[in-house]
């Protein structure tokens, strides 16, 4: 997990990101007992962010899944603008790049799942918006926003956001 809440600037720091750090401890540490690493620094500069990556991946031996994990779950928040992750010095990082980072050198988990969970602003961002009346699976959804993205051309990652009065319960099993 990476977790950046201080900015240096009293206005800019995101103290709420402590207890998001808290809760995504809670659920994946304790109640599912997965392995969690989270970088120690709060004001976390983009050479700790890549620094961070790399060593866990050498640590937990995730180039050739030593370990055995069945899957990767990464963290990060703070402050984005349009696709790009915020570092306490003010430099810029890729969220597409990211993910993509850690999609090549875990080598060892190239057919295992991988969930990012990205919880950064992103202003200027285009969006694509989709309604459904009943009746219609979650599922389906995604598979339709899946299509929708690729046909304009915006690649193989996106955000899906639900601003509605229902409620989906995901659920993780451990295996």
């Amino acid at each position: 997990m990476i977790a950046i809440s201080k900015y240096g600037n009293q206005n800019d720091n995101i103290p709420s990101i402590e207890n998001d750090v808290k809760n995504f401890m809670e659920l994946f540490k304790t109640e599912l007992n997965y392995t969690f690493v989270r970088i120690p620094l709060q004001n976390t500069k983009k050479t700790d962010l890549l620094s961070f990556l790399q060593t866990a991946i050498s640590d937990f031996s995730l180039h050739d899944n030593k370990y055995k994990y069945d899957g990767l779950i990464l963290i990060v928040c703070g402050h984005g603008y349009d696709g790009l992750v915020v570092s306490c010095d003010k430099k810029l990082l890729s969220i597409d790049w990211i993910i993509s980072f850690a999609c090549d050198k875990m080598i060892g988990l190239r057919d295992l799942p991988k969930i990012f969970i990205i919880d950064t602003c992103r202003t200027k961002c285009d969006q694509l918006k989709m309604q459904y009346k009943s009746l219609c699976s979650l599922n389906q959804m995604l598979q339709d926003v899946k299509k929708e993205l690729r046909s304009i051309n915006n690649g193989e990652f996106y955000c899906v956001e639900s601003q509605d009065t229902t409620y989906y319960d995901i659920i993780f099993n451990r295996k």
